[in-house]
């Protein structure tokens, strides 16, 4: 679900792209975390244990006796990662006193350099370099510390809150657009819209969507008005509607239909 700036697999036919290094990811591999070996899973939703994201139509990789998954970056990660944000390799420590030098949350554990007072958590080690946001026409860029200083600039322009100039954030330099990485990345980031799924409580197929603002039905399991991301029925005249959060937790009730 990631930009593509490298080599890439393309089928004309299904508008589909692969980046090379996905194609070619292994169907089983063994973890630096854990002991026990992973496979390969690309058609399930799932929750990524360490970054925290939801995927509908992105690689991972499973364990079927611990019951957890992890997305593709996550999963490859070396055990002493890059960071586009400090000089050094990182090493992962479980009892780590500090707070993340990317969003500012104090840690009990994280991605530390040994030789600086460095320190981030999952999250945001694994935040996109570049990305695309609706709030600017140009790609985004994951910025380190803001050098500017004077506070009527460091304000968020997705959420219109003040920024920590200390703090990561994306920035375009054409358009002086600022904004935090929370906001820019989201919660719904890694779902694809448009994949159909089969909801065991509802005769008609029902498709991925994002709603910008509030669905003018309630979601028929909350009854709280729709916006994000929602599940809308394709059949006509049929206006049955769910937040997908109503029912991710419940995944073994929607079956996918396509292959998008």
């Amino acid at each position: 679900m990631l930009l593509i700036s490298t080599a890439f697999y393309y089928c004309s036919t299904c508008n589909f792209f692969l980046h090379k290094s996905c194609a070619e990811s292994p169907r089983k591999v063994y973890l630096w975390f854990r002991q026990s070996p992973y496979s390969l899973i690309f058609d399930r939703i799932f929750f990524c244990g360490t970054c925290d994201h939801e995927f509908n139509t992105g690689f991972g990789y499973e364990n079927k006796d611990d019951e957890d998954c992890f997305c593709l970056r996550c999963a490859l990660t070396s055990d002493t990662p890059t960071c586009g944000g400090h000089q050094h390799r990182l090493t992962y420590y479980g009892n780590y006193e500090g707070q993340c030098n990317g969003c500012g949350d104090k840690l009990s554990w994280g991605n530390a350099c040994k030789d600086c007072n460095f320190i981030v958590d999952d999250k945001c080690l694994m935040l996109p370099n570049i990305i695309r946001h609706k709030c600017d026409e140009h790609l985004l860029k994951l910025t380190y510390g803001d050098q500017n200083v004077y506070s009527e600039y460091n304000y968020c322009d997705i959420c219109e809150e003040r920024r920590n100039p200390d703090l990561w954030f994306y920035h375009c330099a054409s358009c002086d657009t600022s904004a935090h990485p929370n906001c820019v990345v989201g919660r719904y980031s890694f779902l694809k819209p448009g994949v159909s799924y089969k909801y065991k409580h509802h005769p008609h197929p029902l498709t991925l969507t994002r709603r910008v603002y509030d669905h003018p039905d309630q979601c028929h399991k909350c009854k709280k008005p729709c916006l994000d991301a929602t599940l809308e029925c394709e059949e006509k005249g049929c206006n049955y509607i769910l937040h997908w959060e109503c029912v991710i937790y419940r995944s073994e009730t929607l079956k996918r239909l396509n292959n998008i």
